[in-house]
């Protein structure tokens, strides 16, 4: 199979896993009326992120933030997410590349700041201005994001084989 070909099949791959994260949040976990519901998306980006560097983890990141804003009503949430998984794709890029290794340590160790920046920040909005109580941080946030953090034991092995396609660079 030529280079060309291989750099396709790995692409497209990424986006099945996308897609993949995105059914999890939308259809399964959307239409469960759990009390505590995990957001899948940031982890499968942060993955992706991991295995592929800054340039491409960003475009996984803006590809991911347009299906998951586009998945549900427009809102200013939608347009946080497309702009923090484009930042999560590039951190977790950046970090892999230029600072640590590519491991389960890293993936776990950006995992709460990737959730605090795309799930966070909006809850943090939302308690300044009222329309959350305080304590929405304790009794849905933190289990919300130890929730999330366990589907990095399913993506980060998805990634990894799939980065290992056209040769392996980690």
């Amino acid at each position: 199979m030529s280079s060309k070909m291989q750099y396709r099949m790995k692409m497209a791959l990424y986006a099945v896993v996308l897609l993949a994260a995105l059914m999890l949040d939308e259809a399964v976990f959307g239409a469960l009326k759990l009390r505590y519901k995990p957001c899948v998306m940031p982890m499968a980006v942060a993955c992706i992120g991991l295995w592929e560097g800054v340039e491409r983890g960003s475009i996984f990141g803006l590809v991911g933030g347009c299906l998951w804003a586009w998945s549900g009503a427009l809102s200013l949430l939608g347009a946080w997410h497309i702009v923090s998984l484009t930042m999560v794709g590039m951190a977790t890029g950046l970090l892999a590349q230029r600072f640590l290794m590519q491991s389960w340590g890293t993936i776990f160790s950006v995992s709460i700041p990737v959730l605090l920046l795309t799930q966070g920040v909006y809850v943090l909005a939302q308690c300044s201005s009222g329309a959350l109580p305080a304590s929405i941080w304790i009794t849905d946030f933190v289990p919300e994001c130890l929730l999330s953090a366990l589907f990095l034991a399913a993506f980060y092995p998805i990634t990894r084989y799939i980065s290992r396609i056209g040769g392996f660079h980690g």
